[in-house]
């Protein structure tokens, strides 16, 4: 597993994390909420890390949502 994947899923245990406007509106734009995306993040499988990216490094994880919809 990942270091910031670990990091991220230490954060979102702890409640130290928020959600950004800008990733509010992508989470509508695909018919999601953001619990969804916290909900159940300790199943979720690491896809790749993005240490990278700007404005800052980012994760893409794989899980099977509420609704049993796999999300990506």
């Amino acid at each position: 597993m990942g270091k910031l994947f670990e990091q991220i899923r230490s954060a979102v245990a702890n409640d130290r994390f928020f959600v950004a406007w800008h990733a509010d509106e992508r989470c509508e734009e695909r018919g999601l909420t953001a619990w969804q995306l916290v909900a159940g993040l300790e199943e979720a499988e690491l896809v790749r890390e993005r240490p990278r990216s700007k404005p800052h490094p980012s994760v893409v994880v794989r899980k099977s949502l509420r609704t049993g919809v796999r999300s990506k």
